[in-house]
């Protein structure tokens, strides 16, 4: 193996890899053939090696370590797996954890899969802990506060973001969660965050939904403006831009207008960008078609999804409900469910 290895034969670490006994493989075989593999593109084979390392090996950090980030879908290489793979994926992660407390880049990237879950009370935790443990980490600290953010915790949140924001490592995603939270803490009016969110969108299309989000959020700007929040995202819409930010504001600004016919059809094009793993973007869908249909006065449809949006509603809180009381996806299930309700 390491002969194949050390000549650079891929042909040969294939062979190895699909014969080898893997019963009686030490660990560092185990690590040696997934860095082999990798080395050579062998995404899939390199996964499906990791996995059997780890499983066969739970004590061993690297293989745990290795089959998280290559089973979780946020991988280095952003290959979309299936459910059942990328949720092995997080069990292996939470194992190098334990196994490594004192590492950074574990708790970093586990936060990372809970904030792609919309598990934004465990992904705050696994991220605070990396912030912790190092401040080397790449988007350690604006990813911080996105999960603050999105829990309500705006002062923690634009502290936490304008560390990263110093250093210009600020992702625009982060960028923009930075100037909501920023225009809830009265640093930044309405009209700056539009001004700020324009020049952004050289880069970044739909920056221009972040202040559409704050004009939909009562917190924000006191009253509501959907009006204003479409006319933000417009241009984008006519583009049918694939962003789920974007549509997102569309389906909530026609529903608060009453429109119903376009609350469904900008609905029907978020479900489409929806990522099936986020348990806050499966809500959001469910209580805006149920909102759409029941304007629409379909109330048999309506009251299906009304009942899936709030089975998913219960499921993302469980167990935090205290620690989500302020987010800004509780104001939406508040704004929101009156109108999915028929009240």
């Amino acid at each position: 193996m390491r002969l194949a290895v050390g000549e650079n034969d891929v042909a040969a670490i294939r062979e190895i890899a699909l014969a080898a006994p893997l019963d009686d493989m030490q660990p560092e075989s185990f690590t040696l053939l997934v860095f082999a593999l990798l080395g050579h593109g062998e995404l899939d084979r390199a996964r499906w090696m990791a996995a059997q390392g780890a499983d066969r090996h739970p004590s061993e950090f690297l293989l745990q370590f290795w089959a998280g980030t290559l089973l979780f879908d946020k991988n280095p290489w952003n290959q979309k797996l299936d459910t059942q793979s990328w949720t092995i994926g997080g069990s292996y992660l939470r194992a190098a954890v334990a196994l490594r407390p004192e590492q950074p880049t574990p708790h970093l990237l586990l936060g990372d899969y809970y904030r792609s879950r919309g598990q934004y009370v465990l992904a705050r935790r696994a991220t605070r802990e990396a912030v912790r443990l190092t401040t080397d980490l790449q988007w350690n600290w604006g990813t911080a506060g996105f999960n603050e953010y999105m829990l309500g915790n705006d002062i923690e949140a634009q502290a936490l973001a304008e560390r990263d924001e110093a250093t210009g490592t600020l992702e625009h995603w982060q960028e923009s969660a930075l100037y909501r939270a920023r225009v809830n803490n009265g640093d930044l009016t309405i009209e700056e965050s539009i001004e700020l969110a324009r020049e952004q969108s050289a880069n970044y299309p739909e920056a221009l939904a972040g202040p559409g989000l704050s004009l939909l959020s009562a917190r924000s700007v006191g009253r509501v403006d959907p009006e204003r929040a479409l006319e933000l995202v417009r241009p984008l819409l006519e583009r049918d831009l694939d962003s789920y930010v974007v549509w997102l504001v569309a389906a909530t600004s026609y529903v608060l207008l009453g429109d119903g016919e376009k609350a469904l059809a900008a609905t029907e094009r978020l479900e489409g960008l929806t990522d099936l793993y986020d348990m806050v973007q499966r809500m959001d869908v469910r209580l805006l078609f149920a909102a759409a249909h029941r304007l629409l006065g379909d109330d048999v449809r309506a009251d299906k999804e009304l009942k899936l949006a709030l089975h998913a509603r219960d499921d993302l809180f469980a167990g935090h409900e205290d620690e989500w009381a302020k987010s800004p996806v509780v104001e939406a299930i508040e704004m929101l469910l009156p109108i999915a309700e028929g009240r």
